[in-house]
């Protein structure tokens, strides 16, 4: 296994009895957004995160039609420590990217994370635009 930064949010570990890759990225992003409404508990959360990770390769996966968050949580616990606690870590450090990402989006447009505006500096081209 590749060191966790260099996991490009993937990881593959054995879940109820197979191989399965996890995919950590925007998508798994999305789906824990969309599907984390009324979620609380610590537990319930690590299953909807890695559930989703799951999710994100649905037929490599070879997942089951139907595939639910609770199923999830009773296959984790067919999962080492070792491979549990990892997928944990690889996910968190993916979906630490997205305010990452969305902050270095709004210094584009000109835009602080506090609203303030992006004082620019240097000259503007001289180059004319053509078409």
């Amino acid at each position: 296994m590749k060191p966790i930064e260099q996991a490009n949010g993937e990881f593959v570990a054995e879940v109820n009895g197979k191989a399965r890759t996890f995919k950590f990225g925007m998508l798994a992003a999305k789906l824990v957004e969309k599907q984390g409404e009324g979620v609380s508990g610590n537990y319930e959360m690590m299953g909807l995160t890695l559930w989703a990770g799951l999710m994100c390769r649905f037929e490599q996966n070879d997942l089951p039609a139907v595939f639910t968050i609770d199923t999830m949580l009773d296959w984790m616990d067919t999962m080492s420590d070792e491979d549990l606690a990892q997928a944990l870590v690889i996910s968190k450090t993916a979906f630490e990217r997205i305010p990452n990402v969305n902050s270095l989006v709004e210094k584009l447009l000109g835009q602080l994370p506090d609203g303030s505006p992006v004082t620019l500096t240097g000259s503007p081209s001289r180059k004319q635009l053509t078409k």
